[in-house]
């Protein structure tokens, strides 16, 4: 993948970040339901938070992968 895609992907992995975390969404999480004992706010947050770093690494690993040169 060369450099301009994957800046791409970047960027719209933040956009869809700031469209998860941004206010339409969490005000429908922020009902006082608890799932586990973890309020559904708290749970939609770190969760939807560790989906965006996974998408990350994924998305550099990926691209540091096909940079390196084999042998």
């Amino acid at each position: 993948m060369n450099g301009s895609a994957m800046s791409q992907r970047l960027v719209a992995l933040f956009v869809l970040g700031v469209l998860v975390l941004g206010y339409p969404l969490l005000s429908l999480f922020s009902a006082p339901t608890l799932v586990l004992g973890v309020p559904l706010l708290y749970l939609y947050l770190f969760g939807s938070w560790l989906l965006i770093i996974v998408a990350a690494a994924v998305l550099v690993e990926r691209s540091s992968d096909e940079r390196t040169p084999p042998g």
